[in-house]
């Protein structure tokens, strides 16, 4: 029955956009590991984590992502064992000798960094506690057209009468009852960037601690109010960061709320065991990376070469593909993850840097 009436609601988008983008064969070129910038033994701490989730790998011959030079889940489980029942000393030897890098060539490169944040929270909702922070709606409905015949596409909306529509913006949310709240926390600007950053550890009053993560959003584009308060004039273009940023809604209570809104896209949480990125993945400070589902797929490892803007000193780090985010779009755009300290969101708020972006293809 579901699938009749919300036929009508999605053809319009179909008509749009009903294909994703796939990644151009020439932007990919094989280069040696001595061509690799920085490429030494440092690797093994990424490949002890790379380990740990050998079975999230299926047994099955199917291609791990739609660019099919990525080989196949059964690839990579295997692979993923080989490396496990290898000693320490040699699994870089075996991982250069079944995997091919290739450099990605393109127009733009850029990484910024994330975090997680710590905030303060309650389950009950008191006039100190008084933010929600929401798990999903029970009206909330997400839809793949592969299901329908279609190339896929995601689809977030609602059932208005016979009708699926769009789902509502930050700022429709925002006003509705207080339903599906998760827990509720003390500062509107500390849920914000947890919503940026998709996952956080709040300490609540009553002394225990809970982590939430991403769940799922309301399928609006996700728009930078960095961005936003630098075309207002708020914030100058060399001076626009996490930090700049907290400073100036902490500073202008009364247009806090517009600026959010200016950015329509919301993120619903549920609670977690620990901090783990969108594809499940537990987080590895400066070993996790966000990336473009479209372009690369999850737990694979990636070179990025690049440079910690906050202290100018060189990032060359074999990272594993953990997450993604609503801002990571590209090839060549990844969300280095610092970890959960002063020091990691010093790191993440400053975090702006063209880079060179090296993935591994199975030698078959």
């Amino acid at each position: 029955m579901l699938r009749k009436f919300l036929w009508s609601g999605i053809a319009a988008v179909v008509l749009i956009s009903c294909s994703e983008p796939k990644p151009p064969a020439d932007i990919y070129t094989p280069v040696s590991y001595t061509d690799i910038e920085g490429w030494s033994t440092q690797v093994v701490d990424t490949l002890a984590v790379f380990t740990t989730n050998c079975k999230r790998f299926k047994t099955t011959e199917t291609p791990l992502h739609n660019n099919e030079n990525y080989g196949t889940h059964s690839w990579w489980r295997q692979f993923c064992e080989e490396l496990k029942n290898t000693p320490v000393e040699q699994q870089q030897a075996v991982f250069e000798q079944r995997l091919q890098p290739m450099r990605i060539e393109a127009e733009s490169s850029f990484f910024t960094g994330y975090y997680t944040p710590q905030l303060e929270g309650s389950r009950t909702k008191s006039a100190l506690y008084n933010v929600p922070l929401r798990g999903k709606p029970k009206d909330h409905i997400t839809l793949n057209l592969k299901d329908f015949g279609l190339e896929p596409q995601t689809i977030i909306g609602k059932v208005h009468g016979q009708r699926l529509i769009p789902y509502d913006t930050r700022a429709g949310i925002e006003q509705e009852a207080e339903v599906e709240v998760l827990l509720w926390l003390k500062n509107d600007i500390d849920k914000f960037f947890l919503q940026i950053q998709g996952s956080g550890v709040v300490q609540l009053d009553d002394g225990t601690l809970t982590t939430v993560g991403y769940l799922t959003n309301n399928g609006h584009r996700y728009v930078p109010i960095g961005r936003v308060l630098r075309d207002q004039g708020h914030l100058a273009p060399d001076n626009i960061s996490m930090q700049s940023i907290r400073d100036w809604l902490q500073n202008n209570p009364q247009q806090r709320q517009l600026i959010f809104n200016s950015n329509p896209r919301y993120i619903f949480f549920r609670e977690l065991a620990a901090p783990q990125g969108a594809a499940g993945y537990a987080l590895t400070p400066n070993i996790s990376l966000a990336i473009d589902p479209k372009f690369h797929p999850y737990g694979l490892p990636v070179w990025v070469n690049s440079t910690r803007t906050q202290d100018s000193s060189t990032w060359q780090q074999l990272m594993l593909t953990h997450d993604t985010g609503s801002a990571i779009k590209g090839a060549v755009r990844g969300d280095i993850y610092f970890g959960h300290t002063q020091q990691a969101e010093l790191y993440a708020g400053h975090q702006q840097s063209p880079g060179q972006f090296i993935v591994f293809w199975p030698k078959l």
